[in-house]
């Protein structure tokens, strides 16, 4: 089913709901109007009669036998009163035997209640005790009362569908227009199905309040995977032409061996020359992909400084000893590829190894070489970028790696030019890692 057409729906069942609880609401309080009116009517006519002077005899009020000759007197001998369902009957009685009756015959067989009023089947009745010999007992036929109830009963009953219907009629009607964002924007979602076109957006003025959230977040949402799809074919490309290059070094080297041209030790050199950079370039590739949670521990990082700083030639400038809960892998990982940058696009310059702890923990690898241009210092962290005239060897991907651990540890890398020369790059770490810190991101 549509959400039009479930919307219609929901809006002709609200109605017949508020529909049906008005009708038994007022079908209530019609019936308790209707009795209250019957119950005045009755008491007020019984009551005219017993207030009558002919009723109250020779020997006083109610003393002596009533006066028989009495005949009701002409107000109370109305039509309305007389005809029909809605007559008034009232009989006198003396010593429980009718002396007389008013109105019509008084009906048959009905239950009147010594004191009060009563109904008995279709009579609304009501008794009054004049005195210990004589009683007045009144009766109002409940037939036009009840008739009009079923009226509105039925009544009832033909206006709930019928209001029901047009509720529903005029949401279908009116919904169109209402959700005529949601069509633009399933249109916009099945060309993107179809086609794969991420540069589809959605009119940002499609619709008002909750529509137009969703528009926005619809928008964002295919931004954010075109980004994604842009990075990951820029990613593939450039990774498979990396690969390309060390396969293709093999595929020569072994063509020279088969051809005579180098020997089968040289060849062999290269061949492991070129495995141990594909090695290397496929550890950065999986590092930058991966996702989940990197593994912690309690990690003298301090130790860990000084033992790469010593293996690669650098100084380390720094406490002896500094724990934190990190990831000694990942860590050593992004410290010895700072260092290979460093010794590589710097030879002969003087590595150091600086380590301080503040409100975070900062670890830096500077050196004394050229530094880079300031065009280049914003991208040197994008994955495969190499500075223009860049001549050393390498993938591109080793500050990226490193971005990628310093966000696993919930901070970040910086980079920097010294003065007069040099560059430094630094990675700011928490002391004490959250664990929402441990996952890689995606950014």
């Amino acid at each position: 089913m549509s959400l039009r057409a479930r919307l219609a729906l929901f809006i002709g069942v609200l109605i017949a709901v508020a529909v049906l609880a008005q009708g038994v609401v007022g079908y209530k309080r019609f019936e308790r109007l209707g009795l209250e009116e019957v119950d005045r009517i009755l008491m007020n006519f019984v009551n005219q009669i017993a207030h009558r002077p002919h009723m109250e005899g020779r020997g006083g009020r109610f003393g002596g036998r009533p006066d028989t000759s009495f005949q009701m007197p002409a107000e109370m001998m109305s039509p309305n009163l007389e005809s029909g369902n809605r007559a008034l009957r009232v009989r006198l009685l003396q010593n429980g035997a009718q002396l007389r009756t008013f109105g019509n015959d008084f009906p048959t067989g009905l239950s009147v209640p010594k004191e009060g009023i009563a109904t008995t089947g279709e009579w609304r009745v009501v008794g009054l005790e004049l005195s210990p010999e004589l009683r007045l007992e009144g009766a109002f036929s409940l037939q036009e009362q009840q008739r009009g109830v079923q009226n509105y009963l039925q009544s009832l009953v033909l206006t709930v569908p019928l209001f029901a219907s047009l509720g529903a009629l005029a949401a279908w009607l009116f919904s169109a227009a209402a959700l005529q964002p949601l069509e633009v924007m399933i249109r916009a979602t099945r060309h993107v199905a179809e086609s794969g076109d991420l540069s589809q957006r959605v009119p940002n003025r499609v619709g008002n309040g909750e529509l137009e959230r969703l528009t926005q977040t619809f928008n964002q949402m295919l931004e954010k995977l075109q980004g994604f799809r842009e990075r990951e074919v820029g990613f593939t490309r450039t990774a498979a032409h990396e690969f390309r290059t060390p396969l293709t070094a093999m595929r020569a080297q072994l063509d020279a061996q088969k051809q005579g041209w180098a020997t089968a030790d040289e060849a062999l050199d290269t061949a492991r020359d070129q495995v141990e950079r594909m090695t290397k370039l496929s550890q950065a590739l999986l590092m930058l992909a991966r996702e989940g949670r990197a593994e912690l521990s309690r990690l003298d990082l301090a130790d860990l400084a000084k033992r790469i700083a010593k293996e690669r030639g650098a100084t380390y400038i720094g406490p002896d000893h500094l724990e934190m809960q990190a990831n000694s892998i990942l860590l050593e990982r992004a410290l010895d590829n700072l260092l290979e940058n460093a010794i590589k696009h710097a030879p002969n310059s003087v590595v150091t190894v600086q380590l301080e702890s503040r409100n975070n923990i900062f670890l830096s690898v500077s050196d004394t070489g050229v530094g880079i241009k300031p065009e280049a210092l914003e991208r040197a962290h994008e994955a495969f970028y190499r500075a223009p005239g860049t001549k050393a060897y390498g993938s591109g991907l080793g500050l990226a790696v490193v971005e990628r651990i310093a966000a696993a540890h919930g901070g970040k890398m910086q980079l920097e030019n010294l003065v007069p020369h040099g560059l430094k790059v630094t990675l700011e770490l928490q002391l004490e890692l959250k664990a929402a810190y441990s996952h890689f991101r995606n950014s």
